[in-house]
């Protein structure tokens, strides 16, 4: 693997650790986050403190995800696009679910949340139009996080958006 390939591949990876961060800290009960109903195809805002998969907003039953949005520049809402949709596997739902006991005192703090290599392994992702979906760490899911790291066209990075930001 060439130096360059190499720095791509970190930056990718440090950016996905970001994300991948946020999501996992910023589940305030206060705050909404973008959500994606699958069946339905539709975005939507929802408590951010909830954990995928999830009922969604109709259709089939567990079918809303995280979605991760993002805008070029100032990013007006008809300029915001879905980068990529995220949902947990059923051990790190678990872990998750588990980590929310253990911060009222419920339960104790499960040990794989602090194993990043195991969150991302056990995070899935996929672009809206993938039918698959890809461990975080995998070429696939970085391929589909890739968009975060690519300049648009007016030459920026693009931004992750907030409903309501």
């Amino acid at each position: 693997m060439t130096n360059m390939v190499k720095a791509v591949v970190a930056l990718v990876l440090f950016g996905v650790a970001i994300v991948a961060f946020s999501l996992l800290r910023g589940r305030d009960p206060g705050k909404v986050a973008y959500y994606y109903d699958q069946s339905e195809g539709k975005l939507y805002t929802a408590p951010s403190s909830q954990i995928p998969p999830l009922p969604g907003i109709g259709g089939e039953g567990n079918d809303g995800v995280v979605a991760v949005v993002y805008a070029f520049g100032e990013g007006r809402k008809a300029e915001r696009q879905i980068a990529y949709l995220t949902t947990y596997s059923a051990d790190l739902s678990r872990c998750m679910r588990q980590a929310e006991q253990a911060r009222v005192g419920d339960a104790e703090y499960p040990k794989e949340l602090g194993d990043r290599r195991w969150v991302n392994a056990n995070t899935m992702v996929r672009q809206p139009g993938d039918p698959e979906w890809h461990p975080m760490d995998s070429e696939e899911g970085q391929a589909a996080l890739a968009i975060l790291t690519t300049k648009g066209p007016d030459g920026t990075y693009p931004r992750i958006c907030r409903p309501g930001g």
